[in-house]
Formats: structure tokens, C-alpha cells, sequence
């Protein structure tokens, strides 16, 4: 993919969510991504965003150690918005998501 200037800040774009297993509610925005809050219930998070160009592609991070180690949990998202959920939570344990743009 050439890079061009809009590409290059999304290509440099990442959004952390952290919670819980019962996650708390959080809205951050970087350029021109918006992360939506979480939509919570005991068994999913439901994750949404917005913003970005149709031609940037998404890949979905999670770490369950604090931000040592990310593990890639859907790649090759596409679109200028997108909505994933996701499940399989330990109670009591901190959960990190970040969503990188390319």
C-alpha cells in the first residue's frame, strides 16, 4: 500500500481500551478515528468506531498483562467504521484493546 499523508497518521494511530472483565466506560479519539464506549454485558464487549477513509484497514489488539504482550485478534478490518464484539473474559482480570489503522 503506498502511503499517503492521510494513510501515514492512521498508520501511526493506536487506541487503548482498558477494563475489567465488567469493563468500565471509555471514549477516546486520536485524529480522526473515534473509538465509541464499550457496550457492556456479563458474556461481551461490543467495540465501535468511526472516522478514518474507506481504504484504511484495521487490525484489533488485546492484552490481558498490563500492555506486555498484544495479541492480534482480528486483522484486515476495512471501511471508515466498523463494530466487533468479543468475549471469553476472567473476572477480575484488567483487559487492554487497542485498534491500529493502516
Amino acid at each position: 500500500m503506498k502511503l499517503t499523508a492521510d494513510k501515514i497518521a492512521f498508520a501511526a494511530l493506536t487506541i487503548a481500551l482498558m477494563f475489567r472483565a465488567v469493563p468500565t466506560n471509555a471514549s477516546k479519539a486520536a485524529g480522526g478515528l473515534r473509538l465509541s464506549r464499550p457496550v457492556e454485558t456479563p458474556d461481551f464487549v461490543q467495540l465501535s468506531w468511526t472516522g478514518g477513509t474507506a481504504e484504511a484497514t484495521y487490525t484489533i489488539f488485546r492484552s490481558a498483562d498490563g500492555g506486555e504482550t498484544w495479541t492480534p485478534l482480528v486483522t484486515g478490518l476495512s471501511g471508515a467504521s466498523g463494530t466487533w464484539f468479543f468475549n471469553g473474559f476472567t473476572l477480575d482480570r484488567d483487559y487492554q484493546y487497542r485498534i491500529i489503522a493502516e
